[in-house]
């Protein structure tokens, strides 16, 4: 790039020089706009210099004095496993650092797009409608990308297992040989492959376009019926759903809270909330779980007594049982139930239809 500066340059009055060192003379040509101006900046031979002290230098941390070294993807995913093992493992997209503003748009912009949490001044927390934080502070926003599959398996509140206990048990399993095969080419069953196999499935959860989405957005409107079973849905006096599952404004339709919602009178189940904290006021209690799909999500409960969506609205209709630690927010159980109508329980059914993507 510098030749063509020097080839406009008249050639010196003499024709010998003998003595000096070798050098290269540029003519430079200022402007107008940075006085300033250097021979390097001008000629861009300061930016070759950059590039090759980049390429042939080593660099060091500024703040610790290590080499800086290059690592493959595979060696950073096998870095964070090693040094994070047994514990959760979020991956976080920084969007606002120490900013203040209320930043609804933003929460909404991620919502819209399928993420559905973020971590907000430190805290994780669920994208909700309409959601803000308080506009006078700084803040610290970050968008939850992904979570690692490996520590859903070792995590003492998830699975509580080992690499070895699961890949064990799905080699047991003699559905799960083809079905790698038809995925990575060979029946092998190791741990990178079920990791890989539980993060593309995780990825394909995504539910952001159902008929009460468009709803919210404007684009659709609900039939009278639906309309009618969103009203039950939301109200006390109706089918009082929206204490546990929320609403509009909870898009997983879950508080992810735990919940005894009468299902048996004396509640026995080992695996139960309190089998997890060790008290007794959880006896029976599970996290209600979220309602998108909810109509391709059978069977139904935590032990699948329910085949149907119909068999679950009529348990809560009429079957619900008053253990000693049912929640209070089941408002309804001394009536057994929420005593809808046919009619009533029809247009639930509907509303909790529109939950589902096609």
């Amino acid at each position: 790039y510098a030749r063509n500066f020097l080839g406009g340059m008249e050639r010196p009055d003499v024709d010998k020089i003998t003595g000096l060192s070798p050098v290269i003379s540029i003519d430079q040509k200022t402007t107008n706009k940075n006085p300033r101006s250097t021979v390097g900046t001008t000629t861009e031979i300061y930016d070759y210099l950059r590039l090759l002290f980049a390429r042939a230098g080593k660099a060091y941390s500024y703040a610790t004095g290590e080499l800086m070294v290059k690592y493959t993807e595979e060696k950073v995913v096998d870095m964070i496993l090693h040094d994070y093992a047994g514990q959760k493992i979020l991956i976080l997209a920084p969007v606002v650092r120490s900013r203040k503003g209320h930043y609804r748009e933003l929460f909404e912009s991620m919502r819209r797009k399928g993420y559905l949490t973020m971590r907000v001044d430190g805290e994780v927390v669920e994208i909700t409608r309409g959601m803000k934080v308080d506009r006078y502070k700084n803040h610290d926003i970050e968008v939850v990308i992904d979570k690692m599959a490996l520590p859903a398996i070792t995590a003492d509140d998830e699975m509580c297992g080992t690499e070895a206990s699961a890949v064990a048990a799905i080699k047991a399993d003699g559905k799960y040989p083809p079905l790698f095969k038809k995925a990575f080419g060979t029946e092998e069953i190791t741990m990178d492959r079920i990791q890989k196999a539980i993060a593309q499935y995780v990825r394909s959860l995504v539910s952001g376009d159902t008929k009460f989405d468009r709803y919210l957005r404007g684009e659709e409107q609900l039939t009278p019926q639906e309309l009618h079973g969103y009203v039950l849905f939301t109200t006390e006096e109706g089918a009082d759903c929206f204490h546990c599952h929320g609403s509009g404004g909870s898009p997983m339709f879950t508080t992810n809270l735990f919940y005894n919602n009468g299902l048996d009178a004396q509640p026995a189940d080992e695996h139960d909330r309190a089998s997890v904290t060790g008290d007794p006021r959880d006896r029976g209690a599970y996290r209600a779980p979220s309602l998108r799909n909810v109509t391709r999500s059978a069977p139904y409960m935590h032990d699948g007594r329910f085949k149907t969506l119909d068999e679950v609205l009529e348990f809560y209709n009429s079957g619900v049982q008053n253990a000693p630690t049912i929640s209070p927010l089941m408002h309804h159980v001394n009536d057994g139930g929420v005593r809808l109508t046919p009619n009533d329980i029809a247009d639930l059914k509907a509303f909790l239809e529109t939950l589902t993507e096609e």
